[in-house]
């Protein structure tokens, strides 16, 4: 084994598309349907109905929402009166619930959408004051809000139900909230317990999502193993709509310096705790900041990795067939190189693992805004970063 002489940790940035783009420039975009952002009437409807989803949306997610301030307080203004909204107020906790007012106008609007508004038994028609159950409202809040950024279908009349999903149905990218995914009958009774908020489906990906906020969750691991071998069980093997290699798991969290938390997490024995090693042979970790949702926009997109893919090994070389670790290709000097633009966690440690234990140089390629995680988190490999522009990225692909 060839072992390289420890050098300083670097950053390079790549730019990966320094030619301006032509007709004669091959666009894998050409033949995927473009689905856009939900369409809503106005930035009050998008609003309401998004409150009537989330049960009860705390001021800070409505401040994510593609408005100014001033207009923002004139949306919400509007809505409180004409009492389809109230203000609710506790544990100095602030957020907005939908009245009865509220609830009527949206069932008389779009009566097929807000269906599940009749259904007093869900958790988000049950309006608590514990501060456990409204911050369990509050964290599906936040992946609602993220997944309306990223233009993902949430709402009932925009989807098929889970379970008779097809692939050929069009490219739409959907996301199926926690009642949804639980509502299996005697099989679901073992999963009520999950900490997943929903399953995110696209072409070629299955993804349990959760959402860890600014603080490690509590990981059940046997419970949501569980939820991955059911999911496994009924999109991989009975549907037969998705391969197995297709299913993983979705991390969100508040900022990247939250991924080397989960990175870094041994559980320091306590129940219950997270650890990387409990978790999915896949699981990606995204923000929920602009940069976090750019990103899950092109994980969710096949072509645009894939055409990601090919243009950043095309100068490497081939990984060896005997190689003793998981890598992608081989660099000039012999190093192993890991692409990590989709920051799968459970890749990237077992990749890191991987170069402590047999004292290897790492490289790895990944987004230019997950560069200082991978730097401080590779520290002891003394690893190249080789960091992509994202918004060069995205402006190719038009992912705006």
């Amino acid at each position: 084994m060839e072992i390289h002489p420890a050098k300083p940790l670097e950053i390079s940035v790549f730019t990966p598309f320094p030619f301006q783009k032509s007709a004669q420039v091959h666009n894998p975009m050409a033949d995927f349907e473009e689905k856009p952002m939900p369409v809503f009437a106005s930035k009050s409807d998008m609003l309401l109905q998004l409150i009537a989803l989330c049960g009860e949306l705390p001021i800070t997610e409505i401040r994510r929402l593609p408005m100014t301030t001033a207009y923002r307080y004139k949306v919400v203004g509007a809505l409180r009166q004409q009492r389809w909204i109230r203000q609710y107020v506790k544990d100095d906790i602030r957020a907005y619930r939908l009245t009865a007012a509220g609830r009527n106008h949206l069932l008389q609007q779009n009566p097929e959408r807000f269906a599940f508004l009749k259904d007093a038994g869900l958790e988000v028609n049950m309006y608590r004051s514990q501060i456990n159950r409204r911050l369990r409202l509050h964290t599906a809040a936040k992946v609602y809000t993220t997944m309306i950024l990223a233009g993902f279908s949430i709402f009932a009349d925009e989807k098929t139900l889970l379970f008779q999903y097809r692939q050929d149905a069009g490219n739409r990218i959907a996301y199926y909230n926690s009642s949804e995914t639980k509502d299996l009958g005697i099989e679901g009774v073992k999963v009520r317990s999950s900490r997943a908020t929903g399953v995110l489906l696209g072409p070629g990906r299955v993804l349990l999502v959760y959402n860890t906020g600014q603080t490690l969750m509590k990981w059940e691991s046997q419970t949501e193993l569980r939820l991955y071998a059911l999911i496994e069980s009924k999109l991989c093997r009975e549907n037969s709509v998705y391969e197995d290699d297709d299913l993983g798991g979705l991390m969100l969290g508040n900022s990247m310096d939250v991924a080397y938390e989960l990175l870094t997490s041994t559980g320091r024995n306590k129940r219950n705790s997270f650890q990387l090693r409990d978790t999915f042979p896949r699981f990606y970790y995204c923000p929920s900041t602009t940069q976090g949702i750019q990103q899950l926009r092109c994980t969710l997109r096949p072509d645009v990795m894939a055409d990601l893919r090919a243009l950043l090994l095309s100068d490497l070389l081939p990984p060896a067939p005997d190689a003793i670790m998981e890598q992608d290709a081989v660099d000039a000097q012999g190093r192993p190189v890991l692409l990590a633009l989709d920051f799968d966690m459970a890749r990237i440690k077992r990749y890191h693992d991987a170069c402590e234990m047999f004292q290897i140089q790492g490289h790895l390629c990944c987004f230019d805004f997950q560069a200082a995680v991978l730097e401080k988190y590779m520290t002891g490999t003394h690893a190249v970063i080789e960091s992509v522009s994202l918004e060069k990225v995205i402006r190719r692909y038009n992912l705006m």
